[in-house]
């Protein structure tokens, strides 16, 4: 009989015919048993109602950031339409713990509208300039239709392009991803 060394250097003997060290089936059972209870509580833990709070405050604080930007830079950066998806994606992933499409798919809708709303106030508040006009008075005389109206003659494919990838990083970063030494720490406890 062939035989190995444990971490502690017991000799552990190895089964001559499959060259494998022998099967403990309880402690696989428990070990299994404790993978799936982890699994349980990572379903338990989800909360779609705070992932979707969560990114609707990060969807509209990043809108908020894109037209600050925009003023003071006097440049509508899609750059910054990455950011709104990525900032929007981390906060439904922190907030709702969420493992499937549901946070994906609220993560990508979220960003598309921080993405919308940011270029929104970013045609206010550079018409409102434009026009010497305070921003409460331009938006009192005009549309949120009209506004985006503006930008979708604005629009080239530039922009669509960057948007796009906010939408991409809000679907890509809303969810909450397990790696199997996650599992396995959970089953050794």
């Amino acid at each position: 009989m062939n035989t190995d060394l444990d971490k502690k250097g017991i000799v552990i003997p190895i089964d001559a015919e499959t060259d494998f060290l022998p099967i403990n089936q309880e402690a696989t059972a428990l070990y299994d048993q404790k993978v799936a209870a982890y699994k349980q509580k990572l379903k338990a833990d989800q909360n779609l109602l705070m992932g979707i709070a969560a990114g609707t405050l990060a969807a509209v604080v990043m809108a908020g950031f894109w037209a600050l930007m925009a003023v003071v830079t006097m440049l509508k950066s899609g750059f910054i339409a990455v950011a709104v998806g990525f900032v929007v994606g981390i906060a439904v992933r922190y907030a709702g713990k969420g493992q499937n499409i549901t946070f994906r798919l609220v993560g990508a809708v979220l960003a598309l509208a921080g993405v919308l709303v940011g270029n929104m106030l970013v045609v206010l508040i550079l018409n409102a300039q434009t026009s010497g006009m305070s921003i409460a008075d331009y938006f009192a005389i005009t549309s949120i239709a009209n506004l985006y109206h503006q930008i979708g003659e604005e629009m080239v494919a530039y922009d669509a392009l960057f948007y796009s990838f906010a939408v991409y990083e809000g679907f890509r970063f809303s969810v909450r991803t397990i790696k199997e030494e996650e599992y396995e720490r959970a089953g050794m406890k």
